[in-house]
């Protein structure tokens, strides 16, 4: 999440600032076997410019495949 430039993370049912909310479903679903394996991440979009936020997006979606192709244990 350290990618992110313009989202900042916390929950919100709406507001004025683009927030990034990490969550594991896994941890608090009592029925697991439609959840995939990993991080849902929640986005609640705000009022900053488009492109800033598509930006921001793409940025740390390329820096989460980066890790998910690196080594285990590559950080």
């Amino acid at each position: 999440f350290q990618a992110l430039r313009v989202f900042r993370i916390g929950a919100s049912w709406g507001g004025v600032s683009s927030l990034v909310a990490p969550s594991d479903p896994r941890a608090t679903r009592t029925t697991l076997d439609w959840l995939p394996n990993g991080q849902l991440v929640r986005l609640s979009i705000g009022l900053e410019d488009v492109d800033d936020l598509k930006n921001d997006l793409e940025r740390f979606f390329a820096c989460l495949e980066t890790k998910r192709s690196a080594p285990r244990g590559a950080g």
